[in-house]
């Protein structure tokens, strides 16, 4: 079960999470959330724009792809019938599919920083290892 948490926070936050949520937990005077809380939408879009450098209008297209990600993922966590094996599929075809819709909008450069991003964060979940060649 703690597979399936920790791969969803990486899920939802597009490799971001990760790096960036001990930063958060320490900002904020509130008790700990569940391991299974996802960000908020907002602060999702916010981490990406400041690790991609995201236009104001990237950030609006990211908005909607982020949300429904986000609601995919907490299906998924909802849906205690899945074993292990589907609910990881599953969140991983939902971030997947996000992470296509955002690269529709991205610059090369972009691409590159969120290539880096995935592959530093989680190797392997994105088919790039350190050991398999780059995109």
């Amino acid at each position: 079960m703690n597979r399936i948490v920790a791969f969803a926070i990486a899920a939802a936050m597009l490799s971001a999470l990760p790096a960036t949520q001990s930063a958060f937990a320490q900002q904020s005077e509130a008790p700990a959330a569940p391991a299974h809380s996802l960000p908020s939408v907002d602060d999702h879009v916010r981490l990406l724009a400041q690790k991609l450098d995201l236009t104001a209008e990237q950030q609006e297209k990211a908005k909607p792809i982020i949300q429904e990600m986000q609601d995919g993922i907490q299906k998924v966590l909802d849906d205690k019938s899945l074993t292990h094996e589907e609910s990881t599929a599953r969140m991983h075809s939902v971030h997947m599919k996000a992470d296509k819709q955002i690269r529709e909008f991205l610059t090369d450069d972009q691409k590159k920083k969120l290539d880096d991003l995935e592959l530093h964060t989680h190797p392997g979940m994105h088919g790039n290892s350190p050991a398999s060649p780059q995109n």
